[in-house]
């Protein structure tokens, strides 16, 4: 096992990394890391790695500085051969859930509640677009996801303030899209192992207040840009 982490490797290549800790006690920390500059994807620690990115407090600070969000989401300490903890239990395809930590690339990073929540809502809306865009030819399937939303903090922020005075907010945002393929024989890949391109497209986005209370958005028709 080598001493650096690996920045989104293939899922088969983690748990390849489980299957060979071997019979002596060891330890494999794995984050799901949600990071513009290289988009969803795993990254794995070994012990050697650990020591050499200055342990697990170090390693964090890393990722918040490169990311939008990220989780840990195992620590398997393994000895004698068994592990408690099945590699199936990393997949966590939803960069919304409340045990993620806000990474500093996030525009609402420092910001208030309500700023995180309209970013983390924008990026969730389109990324399940994206995943609408998914096709399938031949037994190969082509599917997106969502690389990067390019919202600065100044503009997150007035997009919540004019939403204390007006009911809605029409912007026009660029996005970064990875297209990724598998085989429909597969289970579906939980993140973009094998990237075939990478575009860069202005979408349309209404943000507008809900029936709960709470800001909605909306991914509207691309005529509309």
């Amino acid at each position: 096992m080598t001493a650096k982490s690996k920045t989104q490797p293939s899922t088969l290549q983690v748990f390849g990394e489980l299957d060979n800790l071997g019979s002596s006690r060891a330890e494999l920390m794995v984050y799901h890391v949600v990071a513009p500059d290289s988009g969803p994807g795993l990254r794995f620690y070994d012990e050697e790695g650990i020591v050499a990115e200055g342990g697990i407090h170090a390693i964090e600070q890393t990722l918040e500085k490169e990311s939008y969000w990220y989780k840990q989401l195992a620590c398997i300490q393994e000895e004698g051969g068994s592990s408690s903890i099945s590699p199936f239990e990393y997949v966590e395809p939803d960069p919304c859930g409340s045990d993620w930590k806000d990474g500093r690339r996030n525009p609402g990073f420092g910001g208030t509640e309500l700023e995180r929540h309209v970013f983390r809502t924008a990026f969730h809306a389109v990324d399940q677009m994206l995943q609408s865009w998914k096709q399938e030819e031949d037994g190969m399937i082509d599917a997106y996801t969502l690389k990067k939303l390019k919202v600065t903090p100044q503009r997150l922020r007035s997009i919540v303030k004019a939403l204390q005075v007006i009911p809605a907010v029409h912007e026009i945002v660029e996005i970064c899209v990875l297209k990724y393929w598998y085989e429909a024989s597969w289970a579906e890949p939980p993140l973009p192992d094998l990237v075939l391109a990478e575009y860069a497209l202005n979408i349309p986005l209404r943000f507008g207040w809900s029936v709960d209370r709470l800001i909605a958005v909306d991914v509207l028709p691309f005529a509309t840009c």
